[in-house]
């Protein structure tokens, strides 16, 4: 996460609170409408929402932890909205920021 957000400590701490087990194929366990589906849906891996972004969720890449936090940055740093943003810094305690 450090290489691919070039030391964004507000990113990892986001990451951390979005994807607890800091894993590519964790379903999250919420589910909510998606009016433009008509579906239920969650969210995957780092909070990357079907709903809003299928074409990455879907994307064969999708399960490559690397490709999948590289798209979470690009949509993190063009102003994405993220839960864990809101409770990040209750992830200080699992990092040392020197």
């Amino acid at each position: 996460m450090w290489d691919i957000s070039g030391g964004d400590v507000d990113f990892i701490l986001t990451m951390k609170m979005e994807n607890g087990l800091l894993t590519a194929d964790r379903e999250h366990n919420k589910y909510y409408w998606c009016a433009s589906s008509q579906t239920m849906e969650t969210d995957w891996g780092f909070g990357i929402s079907r709903c809003y972004h299928r074409d990455i969720v879907e994307d064969p890449r999708f399960n490559d932890y690397k490709w999948q936090l590289s798209e979470a940055y690009r949509l993190y740093s063009s102003g994405t909205k993220f839960y864990g943003h809101d409770v990040r810094n209750r992830a200080r305690q699992f990092f040392t920021f020197k």
